[in-house]
Order: C-alpha cells, then sequence, then structure tokens
C-alpha cells in the first residue's frame, strides 16, 4: 500500500488483512506497529504516525492515523498482527512525503473534496488515490483560470473573497469528478448521488456565468470604456477621445 502526504497533512488509513485472515478469523490484538525513515534507518514511528488516537482494530483491517514528516522523505510502515487463532501476519505501508515543489496548485485541497462524499475513505487499499484527486484539482482549476482570463481578470487572483469563491468552484469540478468514478468503486448513498449531481450543474453554471461576464465586476475586470468598470453600459468619451476620424458625434451640435 502506497501513500502520499504533505507534512501539514493528518488523516487516517486502514491496512486490510481479510485477504491473509480467511473466512471467519479476526485480528485478535496488534503485536506491533513501527515506522522507518527509508534514508537514514532511524525509528520515525512518532514522527509519523500519530499517538492519539492510536493505531486500532476495525474489523479486519488496523486504522492509523497519519501525521507529520519532512517534504521528500519517504518512510515504510510495518504492522503486525495476531490473529484470532494464534497466527501472525505482517503488512505494510510505502508513505511518501511530498515536497513543495509537488504540492497541488488548485483553488482547494484535497480533504475539501472528500468531505463532500462520506462514503469515500481515503487512502484504502485499491481506492482512488490522493494524487488522482489532486489531477483533477489542477484540472479544474486549469478551467476556471482559462474562463478567468478570457474575461481579462489578472492571475493570480489575491482577494480572499474572490479566493474562497474560486475554492468552492474548483471543489465541484473535483468532486464531480471523483463521484464518477467512485460509482464503480463503492455504493454512493442516495443523497450523494444528490451531492454531486447538484456540483456538476453548479460549476457548468458558473463557468459559463463568468465566461458571459456577470462576475466581471466581482473580479475587478476593468471596462473598455473609460473610467468604469465592467458592467457600464454608457460610453461618455468623445469622438476625438477614441480616436475615430470624425468631429462630432450623436447627441453633439454642429
Amino acid at each position: 500500500m502506497i501513500v502520499t502526504k504533505f507534512p501539514s497533512e493528518q488523516f487516517g488509513v486502514s491496512l486490510d488483512f481479510s485477504a491473509d485472515l480467511g473466512t471467519g478469523n479476526t485480528i485478535a490484538r496488534i503485536a506491533a506497529v513501527k515506522a522507518v525513515n527509508n534514508l537514514t534507518g532511524a525509528n520515525s514511528t512518532a514522527e509519523v504516525i500519530s499517538s492519539s488516537p492510536a493505531p486500532a482494530i476495525s474489523g479486519t483491517a488496523v486504522t492509523l492515523v497519519l501525521t507529520g514528516g519532512l517534504a521528500g522523505e519517504a518512510h515504510t510502515i510495518v504492522v503486525q498482527v495476531v490473529s484470532s487463532i494464534g497466527e501472525e501476519y505482517e503488512g505494510d505501508i510505502a508513505l511518501r512525503i511530498a515536497s513543495d515543489l509537488a504540492a497541488p496548485t488548485g483553488y482547494c485541497d484535497v480533504p475539501e473534496v472528500c468531505s463532500k462524499l462520506p462514503s469515500f475513505q481515503r487512502n484504502q487499499t485499491g481506492s482512488i488515490s490522493d494524487d488522482q484527486i489532486r489531477t483533477w484539482i489542477n484540472h479544474g482549476q486549469s478551467i476556471i483560470d482559462g474562463a478567468l482570463l478570457q474575461r481579462g481578470v489578472l492571475l493570480p487572483v489575491t482577494g480572499q473573497e474572490q479566493l474562497d469563491f474560486l475554492g468552492a468552484l474548483n471543489a465541484d469540478y473535483a468532486m464531480r469528478e471523483l463521484g464518477v468514478a467512485l460509482q464503480g468503486v463503492v455504493t454512493l448513498q442516495p443523497g450523494e448521488y444528490s451531492t454531486v449531481s447538484s456540483a456538476t450543474r453548479r460549476f457548468e453554471q458558473l463557468i459559463q456565468a463568468i465566461r458571459d461576464k456577470k462576475y466581471d465586476a466581482f473580479f475587478g475586470v476593468s471596462s473598455w470604456i473609460r473610467n468604469s468598470m465592467a458592467g457600464a453600459d454608457t460610453d461618455r468619451s468623445t469622438p476625438r477621445e477614441r480616436g475615430e476620424n470624425r468631429s462630432f458625434g450623436k447627441n453633439m451640435k454642429f
């Protein structure tokens, strides 16, 4: 099992032993949970595995919370369990701490996207990876930035109100992609199908609204009319100011 996280992230993962235990057997106890820094060989358990909450048994799996780590590090986490009939099994997690250069550039983050779909548990074996979700986030940002550039918005956007708006819009796109992918992996709850559909409609409608100039004033897009903001509908400049080859205009005396 491979897990990628950033130093500031903290989240739970589950290491499943069902294939080892077989039918009818369970995990009786956790024998050991240990992490080792791949480069130095040093014990890094306290660095990357949370002690509160501590690793725990959940059915045929062991759950643990990953935390901390330094950018660029790689760790191997080994989990040893004893079954209900006394058999011993071992599983491992390859943990990569992503560097700042690999950080997502989207307007939202992975936890924000996943929080919309409670049925989805991050970093499960055989499930959708955080890296894939970040790809969707970045793709969504590209679509958003394209619409903003079309309207003449200067990037990067820096206003907090505008960033909050773009974050929600970016999360809608990534959640739509995640929801579609999950339909072939897990059973979404009825309300979650509605959530994915709503996100799809919202994203498409708001992107079109941006392209249709409805958010120009919100993003501070300057109008072509002198000394005005986008949305002004009266041109008070003179033909001479506009460089037109005539000496008079509408409503002017001559």
